[in-house]
Order: structure tokens, then sequence, then C-alpha cells
């Protein structure tokens, strides 16, 4: 008898605990990764070795979600150079070209201004258990005078 109620309550725990798990996996997760691809390019790109069909890694947080801070962030990786550009105060989805704060690290580290807006992303504004998150940036300044329009595509990391 002894035998099965402690079996018993450790089956319940366990369950409990998956079950916690599964709503704490959901929340823990507070970055998208996937890949932004460039599906324009001002003609400044081509000078500064940038053009429609460069693809490349990326991570991108949304604000507010799952305990993120209010900003918007996106990391993105080449290969051989990385940038990160973060807009402070909220959201960049709408109409609206916001400043940013960019970096990028190659063959030395420097930081410089930018403008962008998320012209149309899926959903609009991500649930606690949104699982894939699909998003059209516009970036000016995306390095130096090129500007570009990404599409990034990523799945909620880390994944339940």
């Amino acid at each position: 008898m002894t035998q099965k109620k402690i079996s018993y309550s450790a089956a319940v725990a366990l369950a409990g605990l998956l079950i916690g798990g599964a709503a704490t996996d959901a929340a823990a997760a507070n970055q998208f990764r996937g890949n932004a691809c460039i599906i324009t390019a001002s003609a400044a790109c081509a000078a500064v070795g940038w053009s429609v069909g460069n693809c490349g890694s990326a991570r991108f947080s949304p604000p507010n979600w799952n305990g993120n801070p209010n900003r918007t962030a996106l990391s993105l990786y080449w290969g051989y150079y990385a940038q990160n550009f973060t807009y402070a105060s909220g959201s960049m989805v709408g109409t609206v070209m916001r400043p940013l704060q960019a970096s990028g690290i190659g063959n030395g580290m420097f930081t410089y201004s930018a403008s962008g807006r998320i012209a149309g992303q899926v959903p609009a504004a991500p649930a606690a258990g949104t699982a894939v998150l699909s998003s059209t940036i516009y970036i000016n300044g995306f390095e130096e005078s090129c500007n570009v329009t990404l599409r990034f595509q990523g799945q909620r990391y880390p994944l339940p």
C-alpha cells in the first residue's frame, strides 16, 4: 500500500511539474530566432556589399513580451559580420520611422544611428505562447547610407 501511495504521489508531482513546465517554458521564451533576408536594397547598398537576397541568422525580441523590457531589438548574424538594432521606447510596428541605436562588429566594432519601422508583423502583437513570428522591417541607415527592407521569420526561443 505504501509503495502505491508513493508512486501515486510521485506521479501527481511529476504531472504538476510537466503541466507547470509547459506554461513556464512559454513564459520563459523572450525572443524569436530564425533568419532575415534583404528583400529590397537602395543603390547605395551595393557600394558597401549588400544586395537583395543576402540572408543571415537573426534574433528578434518584441517589447513587453514574456518579461522583455519595453524595447524592440533585432540582431543579425551574417557569418562574417553582426549587427544589432534597438528601439529603446516600445514597438516599431506602424507607419512611423523610429530612431534606432545601431551597432556592428566585423573588422572592428562601431555604433551609429539608423531609423526603422515594422511595416507588417504576424501576429501584430504576439501573445505569451506565440510560436512563430514573421515581420517586414524597413531600416534606413542599415550601414552608412544603405537602406533596406528585411523579411524576418522566426520561432519562439526557447521552444517548449
